[in-house]
């Protein structure tokens, strides 16, 4: 990273790292809070609107789709995998549902648990924001949420605290070699202040096309974020869990933008670099934009695979009362698709014996499949529900 590669108004705030005579953190400005003045040309304004009407339509979907919460808890999930590949791990969502059920990593990738941690991080998001909207995003939710995301894989003293020392960002182990180097850990606290700041002191200008400013709003808090990069790990996984809980807190629902941006990873990148140190905001607003635009077409369309899935299903079955064991577990296979007999036991509070008896009718009805080819701790898995949930978008 070369001074001449900072914008000048980024030049007055670069700070000469210590002991690293030709190394310059960047301190970033402000967070945006309009797009007025940012940069010319501007942000394609109908690309805006589109994605704002996006959301403003998912709402209307939403209400008439039934089973929005379970699409919701089934879409988390493939975020969850997602967000965790970019920063490069191997786990996939067919490993990330088995694990859920048996919390056996055994033969698995190393990182399928890191990737269920994003699970539940995402849950204590969730479980914040809705009740609460605006208001809960603090720093301390955002500090919780690093702290569930790297628990068990980082020094329980680093968990939800901010970096002590410098870091870059790049592929080389030289700092002389990063492609962007955030700012002093000294500096973290007071710019995570003004991010928090601009998260829950929010008012819609009209410049900002009023529905479609939750769009720029987290846009510019997630490059905001990645730019401070507050933490020693976790900062991508964070910065991209802050996306669906804003929407989320704004009374949206919470899309989930990593399958966009995996597809493309280093436009991801080179898009935020451009923000933090160019300062050339249109590529990465609208890559949002487009983000925004993909996942809620992908949602609807998951909607609308999951509701024929089930049909079919009920079809298979012949007639299940609702309130028969047999209906919650083949109902509750759309949000977890993998189950044992056990998990079916607990999930619906029925007995060992009643749980068999209907993972059993569903296996013959070809709606499960065991996948461990054991007589014991039989894993069995809904080959539907799974191809719909690997599907891409593009499909």
């Amino acid at each position: 990273m070369r001074q001449d590669e900072v914008h000048p108004t980024l030049h007055p705030g670069l700070i000469q790292v210590k002991d690293k005579p030709n190394v310059l953190a960047v301190r970033p400005l402000p967070t945006p809070r309009s797009l007025a003045g940012l940069e010319r040309p501007a942000v394609s304004r109908p690309l805006l609107r589109e994605a704002g009407q996006a959301l403003v339509d998912l709402i209307r979907d939403v209400a008439q789709w039934k089973d929005w919460d379970v699409l919701t808890r089934t879409a988390a999930r493939r975020e969850a995998v997602l967000s965790s590949q970019i920063e490069g791990t191997k786990s996939d969502l067919d490993q990330l549902l088995e694990y859920e059920v048996t919390r056996d990593a055994d033969g698995m990738p190393a990182d399928v648990v890191v990737t269920h941690s994003y699970v539940e991080a995402l849950k204590i998001g969730l479980a914040a924001v809705r009740p609460n909207g605006r208001s809960a995003l603090t720093l301390d939710l955002i500090n919780q949420l690093q702290a569930r995301l790297l628990e068990g894989v980082m020094a329980q003293d680093l968990l939800g605290r901010y970096r002590g020392k410098q870091v870059w960002i790049g592929a080389s182990r030289r700092i002389e070699d990063a492609t962007y180097v955030p700012p002093p850990a000294e500096l973290i606290p007071e710019l995570m202040d003004e991010l928090q700041a601009s998260m829950l002191d929010y008012q819609p200008r009209e410049d900002e096309q009023g529905e479609l400013s939750v769009i720029l709003q987290l846009a510019f808090a997630h490059a905001q974020f990645e730019a401070i990069h507050p933490y020693v790990d976790g900062n991508g996984r964070t910065g991209r869990l802050l996306m669906p809980l804003m929407l989320a807190a704004s009374g949206y629902p919470p899309l989930y933008l990593s399958g966009y941006l995996c597809r493309d990873r280093q436009g991801y990148f080179n898009a935020l670099r451009l923000a933090q140190l160019g300062q050339t905001w249109t590529p990465w607003v609208e890559m949002v934009c487009r983000a925004v635009l993909d996942s809620a077409a992908e949602t609807k369309a998951l909607a609308s695979q999951l509701q024929a899935v089930h049909d079919e299903w009920l079809q298979r079955l012949g007639k299940v009362r609702r309130d028969a064991v047999l209906w919650d577990i083949t109902h509750g296979l759309l949000s977890n698709p993998n189950v044992t007999v056990n998990t079916a036991m607990a999930d619906h509070r029925v007995t060992f014996r009643a749980a068999n008896l209907a993972v059993g009718r569903l296996v013959e009805a070809h709606i499960l499949v065991e996948k461990t080819g054991h007589r014991r701790n039989r894993v069995f898995y809904a080959p539907q529900v799974i191809e719909a949930l690997s599907r891409p978008s593009a499909d």
